[in-house]
């Protein structure tokens, strides 16, 4: 533990050692004179006295600046230390919004690119669960890390902070959806395989209203336009707070 009052420290202890000597001096001066004067000092005695009160002092000098030279270095270290450990939080924090931003990115462009085919094909987009293809190898969620908000919060930017806390859960809550519409479209492929090309996601659905298939193709129609509007949404959010 370094102590908070070096200056004290070492001039008591220069003091302690001074006196020490002192009482060692005037016992080794007075040693051949006991027997005639055991108790008057002589200038030999005051001299050692005062030599040890200056010993005391310059060496409680000596000490205080070392120790305030070695508090200093200490100090510098710890506040080199912490700017690193800021700097690594950053990084990290930089690095999951940019993961954020491509993965919401590659949604827009997919949910884009369904769309540009089947407008090409049949010059409308009515119905998105007939041309809307799930994603393969979705992305794993984010996980923001407490320290790494904490080092957010201390910049006293709450337009941020409360951005990029906003940013994990909406891309997290968004890939369960992309999984369930995939399972969802893949059951009424299933139950009528032969009406949608596989290969564009394109095709003509017919079935009996009311229908177990109908009901299905409806949730996933639901799914599906959900999925479309978030795309453009969500990136635009995500965008905005990498901005930030």
């Amino acid at each position: 533990m370094i102590n908070k009052h070096p200056y004290i420290v070492a001039v008591v202890s220069g003091a302690l050692f001074g006196a020490t000597a002192m009482l060692a001096a005037i016992a080794v001066s007075a040693a051949p004179k006991v027997a005639t004067d055991s108790t008057s000092l002589t200038s030999a005695d005051l001299s050692a006295f005062g030599g040890a009160i200056v010993g005391a002092i310059v060496g409680g000098v000596i000490a205080y600046f070392l120790q305030m030279s070695a508090l200093r270095a200490q100090k510098s270290e710890r506040e080199q230390k912490d700017r690193q450990e800021r700097q690594a939080l950053a990084h990290a924090l930089v690095f999951k919004m940019l993961s954020m931003v491509n993965n919401f990115a590659h949604f827009k462009l997919h949910v884009e690119e369904c769309q540009s085919r089947v407008i090409a094909a049949s010059g409308h987009t009515e119905n998105p669960a007939t041309y809307l293809l799930p994603i393969i190898n979705l992305p794993m969620p984010v996980q923001l890390e407490s320290a790494e908000m904490g080092m957010l919060l201390s910049l006293g930017d709450d337009r941020a902070l409360n951005s990029v806390l906003e940013a994990a859960p909406i891309h997290n809550s968004i890939l369960p959806a992309w999984a369930e519409y995939a399972v969802l479209r893949s059951e009424i492929n299933a139950m009528m395989p032969p009406l949608i090309d596989m290969a564009t996601g394109i095709g003509e659905v017919a079935f009996q209203q009311g229908s177990p298939v109908a009901v299905k193709f409806f949730e996933a129609n639901q799914m599906a336009q959900q999925l479309i509007e978030r795309a453009t949404r969500d990136f635009a959010e995500a965008s905005d707070t990498l901005k930030a």
